[in-house]
């Protein structure tokens, strides 16, 4: 297995509510020659924009695609969904694995996605977050 930082510390920002992120492609993480990669999300803290009824459900999708074109990446799998106000304590573990219905492609990002509810209307919204990978390479070395 090898350790890798999928994203250091940042914090997500924006007027009213939060929509869909994309990761920057400068920053996606290749992955070619891994089989299986495992995902650990802190979420340091999130509050949402009021004005919405259900409440704002964020999730974080883990995409990923054998090329850097938009239109192949699938969602291999996501992130449990959360409310905000939330301060994280314990990190929500993801994976990708060779078996899973959309397999590790050379390429990995993620995705803020808004899971329920709609963006806000009164305040701003934020999330501060890290991801960390662990990759496990084709043959096992």
């Amino acid at each position: 297995m090898h350790g890798f930082l999928l994203q250091d510390w940042t914090t997500i920002r924006m007027q009213f509510g939060l929509s869909n992120v994309i990761q920057t492609e400068a920053n996606w993480l290749d992955l070619q020659g891994y089989q299986d990669a495992v995902m650990w999300l802190e979420v340091r803290e999130a509050s949402f924009a009021t004005g919405t009824s259900p409440p704002t459900q964020l999730k974080f999708d883990y995409e990923t695609s054998p090329t850097r074109d938009e239109s192949m990446f699938r969602v291999g799998v996501s992130s449990a969904a959360f409310t905000g106000p939330f301060i994280g304590s314990t990190p929500d573990v993801q994976k990708i694995l060779v078996s899973s219905t959309v397999p590790l492609a050379r390429w990995l990002r993620w995705k803020l996605a808004i899971a329920a509810g709609g963006v806000g209307t009164v305040g701003a919204s934020d999330v501060t977050f890290r991801i960390a990978v662990a990759a496990n390479m084709i043959g096992g070395r």
